[in-house]
């Protein structure tokens, strides 16, 4: 009989999360999005997982049937919680999953659901409209057990069947249910935290949501996603629109509440020609339905935001889904937006420090009238500190007059920013008088680099500039002593640099007692080069120590040599273990060098570099585990080390591994390596795929790179889309290579006058003439 029913046992190990109704969480790297991987992260234990647990356990060691329900909203957990029970407490057991009610009673009536059964009801309102079916389970209830029937309620539901009576009343009244709340609690987001240091998908949810929407984000942010990505219809696209613009708003100036006159404004320049006219009059109703559309029954794109301290929500005032914002900031960073974004920004905001922000992203964009006017306009609403922004943008387009004029109006309103700003800028001018006597009323006030900057431009003056370096010190900052007994040290003046040296040590910076190891030890002073070295080590530069070890090995000491070493993993943790390994493996204790190996690739410090773990497996498939665990913690140089080493031995054999770990976690400085190494190989194709994988994660330098191929294939139009990529990513070194590129094409006259103009929102040149406009704007 059990070999015809339509579900048939399984044992409970051969289920899948997603076959037991699981909902695939939050994908931690475009790449799993990529591949459609169903998304299960680490789970963390709450404190109800407890409370469930327990009663399991009594009913196990009473030998009974029993009913467990988890009551709990939409995307809290409750399957996700069922099925990590199951699995820690019956993982030998059967379970059976009936989809309908005709199925659980076919189940039933051939006695399939035997001891050690788990009978899996997942959204049991599926099966409680039935008083067949509830008299049928509060019969086999009634059987000896061990076994379990398993429900999951929405709290609603569960009130709505329990009011009904009957033997569905009755059948709900057996059980107290497990309640799974929608919060993380205080300790749940400890474990979290520390959990999500490890898995992807966690540490996406950590930086998209607050802590009472953890599981919605984790369950409903794919659906969000999906949602947002699969606008298909007009009045779909409308709504799509809109969520563009809030994402932009909360990219770019950090505003998460918009009015619906934002958005209306700013929608337009996200549709095509054909788009907007198709559009009805209510083109923006149906935009806002889409918009606000309840997914998974817990979140929306956009949703009402509430009145402050009272009932009820702001009008016409609605708020991005956390997850989206960060979605958005990842996925649209290289895109800027149109030009009706920023009319709705100057009509319809009205916060100061919002307007800066928004100045501050444009200027980053190298949208300098967009900048200019973010900023004129937070100044309206009475925003002092919005004159910094616009200090600085006159100082990038070379407008130093204007410049220095914002910034003394700054420093008469007291700020010490604005004092090494003139410095700097009297400095640039050659008037070092007037930048000494403001560097060192910065430094009176604790500010101390433009008195380093000082230093630098007098160079050519070692006298002037250790007169200087020595105002500095005097004012508690050592380095610039340290820093220009280096380039004295260079020029072959011993004595000036072991003067500054020794000043630099007398006041306690490492760099200089490091230096004076080396000089001693060059000298033939062993010992007290070592006491230096250990200074240095003492006064956190143990890295000094570390490479002492090192030469104290090579002049035959290898005790003394391990047991320096030791000292300074004991002094630096983690980051001289690398050393400490390496020492091991060359005197030949492989154990202990590859234990220190694993410590080193299983922390976040790039000192992974320092000790490739394939130099003790000297093979692809030895080193991939510790390679791979370098790689998630975000270390490119663990796998830029195995591409040296692979290229050293003359093989290619392990580059794809490499590249598919790279990939795999979006690693974009290896990502541009390797594609270095194929463009070097003659994969031209290879190599353009790489770097636009390390563009898509945000990698600005890549879009040089890229420009650069494009260049030389003579498709100048794909190198200037790549390089507005950049420019929209804030690198000012595609926005000078944009230049060239221009001038490359025949555009002569917008190639010189970009550098002191900017761009408009559309990637187009500013006209000049908006300065002037400005200018008889606002008067200052």
């Amino acid at each position: 009989m059990v070999d015809v029913l339509a579900d048939e046992p399984r044992l409970v190990a051969d289920w899948t999360e997603a076959q037991l109704g699981v909902h695939a969480a939050v994908a931690g790297s475009a790449r799993e999005v990529e591949l459609g991987r169903f998304v299960v992260p680490t789970y963390v234990e709450r404190d109800h997982d407890a409370g469930l647990r327990r009663r399991m356990d009594s009913a196990l060691a009473e030998a009974q049937a029993a009913l467990l329900i988890l009551r709990g909203g939409s995307c809290t957990g409750k399957t996700r919680t069922a099925v990590e029970a199951i699995r820690v407490r019956l993982p030998d057991w059967v379970l059976i999953f009936p989809k309908t009610q005709e199925s659980l009673l076919s189940v039933l009536a051939a006695q399939a659901a035997g001891p050690r059964t788990v009978l899996w009801l997942d959204e049991a309102q599926e099966y409680l409209s039935s008083e067949v079916v509830a008299a049928a389970l509060r019969t086999y209830l009634e059987q000896p057990g061990p076994a379990f029937v398993v429900m999951t309620l929405w709290p609603e539901r569960y009130g709505e069947i329990f009011a009904q009576g009957g033997h569905v009343g009755k059948l709900l009244a057996s059980s107290r249910p497990v309640d799974i709340p929608r919060s993380f609690s205080g300790r749940d987001m400890r474990v979290l935290r520390k959990t999500a240091k490890h898995d992807r998908s966690l540490d996406a949810v950590l930086k998209a949501s607050m802590r009472d929407d953890v599981t919605q984000t984790l369950a409903a942010g794919p659906a969000l996603v999906d949602h947002y990505e699969q606008a298909a219809s007009p009045s779909q696209r409308y709504g799509r629109a809109i969520i563009d613009a809030a994402m932009d708003a909360a990219r770019l100036g950090d505003v998460r509440v918009v009015s619906a006159a934002f958005l209306k404004q700013a929608a337009p320049g996200y549709l095509s020609d054909s788009e907007r006219k198709e559009a009805d009059p209510d083109w923006f109703d149906q935009a806002l339905i889409y918009a606000r559309t309840k997914i998974r029954g817990v979140a929306s794109p956009l949703s009402n935001v509430a009145v402050p301290g009272a009932m009820g929500s702001t009008p016409d005032a609605y708020q991005l889904a956390d997850y989206l914002d960060s979605y958005g900031r990842l996925t649209r960073r290289g895109d800027f937006p149109p030009n009706s974004f920023w009319e709705a920004v100057e009509n319809n905001v009205v916060v100061a420090r919002e307007l800066e922000r928004f100045g501050w992203s444009a200027k980053s964009g190298r949208r300098f009238k967009l900048a200019s006017l973010a900023f004129h306009c937070a100044f309206d609403l009475g925003s002092t500190s919005s004159l910094s922004g616009l200090a600085w943008l006159r100082q990038e387009m070379g407008d130093l007059e204007d410049a220095e004029a914002l910034h003394w109006r700054l420093a008469e309103a007291g700020s010490l920013m604005a004092l090494e700003d003139l410095a700097y800028l009297r400095e640039q001018a050659g008037d070092y008088e007037s930048a000494e006597e403001l560097a060192l009323l910065s430094a009176g006030k604790g500010l101390v680099q433009p008195l380093a900057s000082l230093m630098w431009s007098r160079l050519s003056d070692p006298d002037e500039a250790e007169r200087i370096a020595r105002l500095s010190l005097e004012a508690k900052d050592t380095h610039p002593v340290v820093e220009l007994a280096a380039v004295l040290h260079h020029r072959g003046d011993t004595s000036g640099a072991r003067r500054l040296y020794e000043a630099g040590a007398e006041a306690g910076n490492p760099f200089a007692l490091r230096a004076l190891s080396v000089m001693r030890f060059n000298e033939g002073d062993v010992q007290e080069a070592e006491r230096f070295a250990i200074a240095a080590a003492e006064s956190g530069f143990p890295q000094t120590l570390t490479e002492f070890a090192e030469i104290v090995e090579r002049l035959g000491e290898r005790d003394k040599a391990l047991d320096l070493a030791r000292y300074a993993v004991e002094i630096g943790r983690e980051p001289e273990v690398a050393g400490l390994a390496w020492m091991l493996h060359r005197i030949g204790h492989e154990d202990e060098a590859l234990e220190a190996a694993r410590r080193v690739i299983d922390s976040s410090d790039s000192a992974a570099l320092l000790f490739p773990a394939w130099r003790l497996k000297a093979s692809w498939s030895g080193a991939e585990d510790l390679c791979e665990q370098a790689a998630r913690n975000g270390n490119a140089g663990a796998l830029i080390g195995l591409v040296h080493e692979w290229r050293r031995v003359a093989t290619h054999a392990g580059l794809t591994g490499l590249e598919s770990v790279a990939i795999e976690w979006e690693n974009v400085e290896a990502l541009a390596f390797l594609a270095d190494v194929s463009e070097a190989a003659g994969d031209v194709e290879n190599a353009e795929a790489l770097l636009r994988r390390a563009v898509s994660l945000g990698h600005a330098t890549s879009c040089l790179h890229l420009a650069e191929m494009f260049q030389e294939m003579g498709d100048m139009a794909g190198a200037e889309k790549v390089l507005l990529e950049g420019i929209a990513m804030g690198d000012g070194l595609c926005f000078r290579e944009l230049s060239k590129i221009w001038a490359a094409m025949g555009r002569e006259e917008a190639s010189r006058l970009l550098p002191n103009s900017g761009l408009e929102a559309d990637g187009q040149l500013a006209a000049p003439s908006w300065k002037q406009d400005h200018r008889q704007r606002w008067t200052w």
